[in-house]
């Protein structure tokens, strides 16, 4: 496995843990105890990502996804 593949599969993991933390936050809400489970596991992974200066893909079909979730839980409010 090159460097730039283990990169890649960390961006592909960062971007899973994005998306399953923004679907736990509309399944179950932002202070569920579930969701800060999720919500510590992602910021692990980003502080990660920080300290080895890895950007997020935010080209990913996961991202596109929890993007989705973001707009419709604040199109909403509205």
């Amino acid at each position: 496995m090159t460097k730039k593949d283990i990169i890649a599969e960390i961006q592909k993991k960062e971007a899973r843990f994005w998306l399953e933390l923004k679907q736990t936050e509309t399944n179950f809400g932002d202070d569920h105890v579930i969701t800060g489970k999720m919500r510590y596991r992602w910021n692990s992974m980003v502080e990660l990502m920080d300290s080895l200066g890895i950007l997020p893909d935010q080209s990913l079909p996961e991202y596109v996804q929890a993007s989705k979730l973001i707009l419709k839980k604040y199109t909403e409010k509205v």
